[in-house]
């Protein structure tokens, strides 16, 4: 791996690191999932709103001896209606979490990361049904993965099974939806 690169992501997921920092769990399409750190971006206004997770972002990386570091982070996309309503928010979380239990690190998933976009994308829309999106998500996240031969949509108990079998992991839980 280079010193310095590139990346486009997804941020799956952050928490405050030491005083002052973040680490940002990140999906990319060429990389697969990453752990950055991101400097003072819990104390200074420059980097406000940039870590923040289902934001779709490029970020500049730095190579050190013991963490990858972001020296620069540019939002593309925010989906900030997801952010504002519950029943977006909680399926947005749900999809990030599916799909950080069924990656690797380092391991890149193209298919895989284009779902995860045009799924936010879904979300991001006020007209969206989410029931539609939910299962649209399923039964795309199973054929990607070689698990469905067909894009007939499957229930959530069908799921449920496949991934379980999959990953060797319980489906996250979906924490509201109507």
């Amino acid at each position: 791996m280079e010193t310095q690169f590139k990346v486009e992501g997804i941020i799956l997921n952050t928490k405050p690191w030491f005083e002052a920092d973040k680490r940002v769990e990140i999906f990319s399409k060429k990389t697969g999932k990453m752990i950055l750190l991101a400097k003072h971006a819990c104390r200074s206004q420059k980097f406000s709103g940039r870590y923040e997770t289902f934001n779709y972002i490029h970020a500049n990386i730095y190579k050190g001896k013991s963490f990858l570091y972001v020296t620069q982070c540019d939002i593309l996309q925010s989906f900030s209606y997801i952010r504002n309503h519950l029943n977006q928010l909680s399926l947005a979380a749900y999809c990030c979490s599916v799909i950080r239990k069924a990656t690797s690190y380092g391991q890149g998933n193209p298919p895989l990361f284009s779902l995860l976009l045009h799924t936010l994308e879904l979300l991001n829309n006020p007209d969206s049904v989410i029931q539609d999106i939910k299962s649209h998500f399923h039964t795309h996240f199973l054929k990607r993965e070689g698990l469905l031969d067909h894009n007939i949509p499957v229930s959530d108990d069908v799921f449920k099974t496949h991934y379980e079998v999959y990953t060797g992991q319980t489906v996250p839980s979906l924490l509201f939806m109507q």
